[in-house]
């Protein structure tokens, strides 16, 4: 769990090996990476994601829409984004603590993805929440084995599957991180 109740040092001493390693072993991704400034109270997103803004705007052509709030505490090591994959009718960013994070278990904080409804869409599955705005999403909770998965809220707006993912994340943390990006002055034009 990678939140501010559960800090980084509790990664297992493999996993850091792991993430120590992943450059010596020359093990990236073409990535776009954004380190996460002091968190602005009033701007459209949360500062994290500026960096990335311009990538996702001349690429996708579906409404972006990023949190302002980020459950992350004020000790806890600097956050990044990373642009997994963007394409017109969808994007993928992964939230890491590092910035050449891959998804690996002991980088990981969550991810945030968007994607066009189509006909291979899956329909939302999970314990219905309300958001602001009479949005309704659906909670997937974390499971954990070796690693823990990520906790999802996913919610439809306009034609698109909108996924918000914190590893081993908490319902609330989820909602007040969805609640942040659902009103509409929170939208960013492709």
């Amino acid at each position: 769990m990678m939140n501010s109740k559960f800090p980084i040092k509790h990664i297992s001493p493999l996993c850091t090996v792991f993430v120590l390693l992943t450059p010596a072993l020359g093990i990236y991704q073409h990535q776009i990476i954004a380190k996460q400034p002091i968190q602005g109270k009033k701007s459209q997103v949360n500062p994290v994601f500026q960096p990335i803004l311009s990538k996702l705007k001349k690429t996708t052509q579906i409404n972006i829409l990023l949190p302002t709030h980020i459950p992350i505490g004020k000790n806890e090591p600097p956050l990044y984004s990373i642009v997994e994959t963007v394409t017109k009718n969808k994007y993928q960013i992964l939230l890491g603590f590092t910035p050449d994070c891959s998804g690996g278990t002991a980088c990981r904080f969550g991810a945030i993805s968007a994607e066009l409804v189509s006909s291979n869409t899956p329909k939302p599955v999970g314990k219905e929440v309300n958001l602001n705005n009479n949005k309704k999403a659906y909670f997937e909770d974390f499971k954990c084995g070796a690693n823990c998965s990520d906790a999802n809220l996913t919610w439809r707006e306009k034609g698109v599957h909108y996924t918000i993912g914190l590893k081993a994340g908490s319902l609330s943390d989820l909602v007040k991180m969805a609640n942040s990006v659902v009103s509409a002055n929170k939208r960013i034009r492709p």
